[in-house]
């Protein structure tokens, strides 16, 4: 949604993740741009809500995952356009479920907990992925 200046009043680009576009909370984008991997590579395991994870560093073309999302996704703030070719996205699974998604840039940040329900894995095959190449993942 954009209000008569043209500015988002929801979305990532607005910082506003409690509120609802096309239907679902517009936190859920997270799940969405996750449509968009391009690598991934392991990043060890930690802890969530007293619970052993997996937290996978990944790389996410935004321009995939938008054409993979029915109505899209709105741009994060960003500086260059390259930048959403290969966003830094950390991940958290358990043996069954997608527990933790998070984008951060210097711009913003943002973070969804799946924890009551969780993300079911079954579509998810991080292994087609490539490793992250060196210097293109946070922590790597």
């Amino acid at each position: 949604m954009r209000d008569a200046g043209g500015r988002p009043t929801s979305g990532p680009a607005a910082g506003a993740p409690d509120t609802e576009e096309h239907g679902k909370p517009v936190a859920l984008w997270l799940v969405d741009l996750l449509a968009g991997a391009t690598a991934a590579e392991d990043a060890g395991h930690e802890y969530v809500r007293d619970a052993r994870t997996r937290r996978l560093a990944a790389i996410v073309d935004m321009s995939v995952a938008s054409a993979a999302t029915p109505g899209g996704l709105e741009v994060p703030d960003k500086r260059r356009f390259e930048e959403l070719l290969a966003l830094p996205v950390e991940v958290w699974i358990d043996d069954r479920h997608l527990r933790r998604i998070r984008l951060a840039s210097d711009m913003f940040a943002e973070t969804l907990e799946l924890w009551d329900v969780g993300g079911d894995l079954g579509g998810f095959d991080w292994s087609r992925l490539p490793d992250a190449k060196a210097g293109r993942c946070r922590g790597s």
